[in-house]
């Protein structure tokens, strides 16, 4: 980074850079490392940037899946249809990320961001289009969940990908969990925003919306000073990348049950949220207050759980095993619960573990993962973890049509303990590193 004496444009900045070690040193939480504040990264301008420039984002991007499943229930009245229709978001993932991963690891990473950004500005305003004259159809759905998911198969390890050069590499960790704070934050906000406009306008709304907040991280993106990145090495073209990559996630121990691990909580854990939808109409009785209610309860527990988890130590293979514990745990408690407001109290508790298990997977895999490897082990995680919810998002809405929503996240509950068990058996605690 160059030095202030160096920059022609300090004195206009220094404002601004006050700002953010002024946010760094808001807060400091137990567990965290002496005289680090869990707010640091924001220190960084190009990361404050692009902290800020999500935020609109993944709000709009929460509003159109809760209004995607309301609108596919809506229009077929079956647990199933809502879970091929996530599953269409999730596969091009499964099936890409492989190549994404080196594509990552070959281009400028913040290019590439743009680039998945713009085609996902264009499948939300298709969608929202669509949704508003009132010319949707299911099959067009499908078809516009798999152009999501193609996008997001670039834009998600890229993403994450970035972040090691916004920030150095102490502040990773702290980075990676302040942007898990930021995208559970999007999970109360945009579900509450998108049952108020649902009941009020109905779907067509949070489309456009979702669509428009696309602006807010491309301006963001563009906005970046490229000098002050920490650069990576560049992969150059090569055969074998992709098998290079999975090669060395086979074969490191420090990373392999990580993604076992990630795989079943994405199987059974993560893919409840077909089932919530089915809970609140069928289960509860409920309309689309009830239902973004209910997603709002779950993302506020998930919010408390990455802000915590931005200060405190590096995660560990123990952290995974208690989430994953207070995950299976939350899921049967959810399946149990006689009423509403019950399930109102647990629910928080499960986003709390859901968010945890996935940031503390998440951010191990970065930490232990040398610069060079980082682009295709984060996209591997992702399309492991992308065919895995695919997977579960059919099996959850097949269970849900078959035996009720409760028996569907009772099942989850219980293979979600099975990942709790056979870590607590696997071997001593593993406590990640960075790798330089």
């Amino acid at each position: 980074m160059p030095s202030s004496i160096d920059d022609p444009t300090v004195g206009d900045e220094t404002d601004d850079r006050d700002l953010g070690r002024a946010l760094a040193a808001v807060v400091v939480s137990e567990g965290s490392e002496p005289g680090r504040g869990t707010l640091r990264s924001l220190a960084v301008r190009n990361y404050r940037l692009y902290f800020m420039g999500q935020l609109a984002s993944l709000c709009g991007t929460w509003m159109q899946m809760v209004a995607l499943a309301w609108l596919v229930l809506d229009l077929t009245d079956s647990g199933t249809q809502v879970g091929l229709v996530t599953a269409c978001q999730f596969a091009p993932v499964l099936v890409l990320g492989g190549a994404a991963g080196v594509l990552i690891d070959r281009l400028d990473r913040r290019r590439a961001v743009i680039g998945a950004e713009l085609l996902l500005l264009a499948q939300a305003t298709v969608l929202a289009t669509l949704v508003i004259t009132g010319a949707v159809e299911l099959w067009m759905l499908y078809v516009l969940s798999l152009i999501q998911g193609i996008g997001t198969s670039l834009e998600q390890p890229g993403r994450q990908a970035l972040l090691s050069e916004l920030v150095p590499d102490e502040d990773l960790p702290n980075a990676v969990s302040l942007n898990a704070a930021l995208f559970t934050l999007a999970r109360v906000v945009g579900p509450g925003v998108a049952a108020v406009l649902i009941s009020v306008s109905g779907v067509g709304l949070c489309f456009a919306i979702n669509a428009f907040s696309f602006l807010g991280i491309i301006a963001a993106l563009v906005a970046i000073r490229p000098e002050e990145l920490h650069h990576r090495p560049r992969v150059g073209r090569a055969r074998g990348q992709v098998r290079e990559g999975i090669a060395y996630v086979a074969r490191t121990p420090a990373i392999r049950p990580l993604f076992l691990a990630a795989a079943i909580i994405a199987l059974f854990g993560q893919s409840v949220n077909v089932v919530l939808p089915l809970m609140a109409k069928e289960t509860f009785r409920g309309g689309a207050g009830v239902f973004g209610t209910m997603a709002a309860a779950m993302a506020a527990g998930s919010c408390v759980a990455a802000f915590w988890m931005a200060g405190a130590k590096p995660p560990t293979d123990r952290r995974v095993m208690m989430m994953a514990a207070v995950l299976g745990a939350s899921l049967l408690a959810t399946a149990a619960s006689p009423t509403l407001a019950i399930a109102f109290l647990v629910l928080p508790v499960m986003g709390y573990a859901q968010l945890g298990a996935g940031v503390t997977t998440n951010a191990a895999n970065q930490i232990r993962t040398p610069p060079a490897m980082r682009g295709r082990t984060i996209a591997l995680y992702f399309s492991i973890n992308a065919g895995a919810a695919a997977l579960g998002a059919y099996l959850m809405g097949v269970l849900s049509d078959s035996f009720g929503p409760r028996v569907a996240m009772g099942v989850g509950g219980i293979a979600t303990f099975g990942v709790a068990a056979a870590l607590a058996l696997r071997s001593p605690d593993r406590a990640p590193r960075s790798l330089q």
